[in-house]
């Protein structure tokens, strides 16, 4: 962008002053501000002990960086790492409870539907049962 705005203003100082005479065409003043814009994305540099052109040796402090940041990120991913780790915990213990109604319902069901051979039991108790079954298995696909 600044060799841009450099050669745009050298094109129109010699369009300016070819006109032959000794006049100037225009006058003024021209303003430039230079911006240094920095990252601080891998930390922000605390000191630098070298200069530029310094030859560097092996293993030779370069510079010093304020990790500070780095390190709360760190510790945020972790402890969300925890609670990640926590939750799928729950959540295995949750389908082992599932599970274990799921083999007792099963069960029941056998035992209710004997019993309604037998007529000792009535349909709207298998019913129930079978519906208590189902419940438990969308629960168990939901997790």
């Amino acid at each position: 962008m600044k060799n841009i705005i450099n050669i745009s203003l050298l094109i129109s100082i010699l369009v300016s002053c070819s006109g032959g005479n000794d006049e100037a065409d225009a006058w003024g003043n021209f303003e430039s501000r230079e911006i240094m814009i920095s990252s601080e994305n891998n930390g922000k540099i605390l000191s630098m002990p070298v200069n530029e052109g310094d030859v560097l040796n092996k293993n030779k402090l370069i510079a010093i960086v304020d990790t500070t940041l780095i390190k709360l990120q760190l510790s945020e991913l972790e402890a969300g790492h925890s609670s990640i780790l926590t939750r799928l915990a729950s959540v295995d213990a949750q389908n082992r409870i599932i599970d274990q109604q799921i083999i007792n319902l099963k069960a029941n069901i056998e035992r209710v539907e004997n019993m309604l051979r037998d007529q000792a039991a009535t349909q709207k108790q298998l019913d129930d049962l079978r519906g208590q079954l189902e419940v438990l298995e969308k629960q168990k696909r939901r997790q």
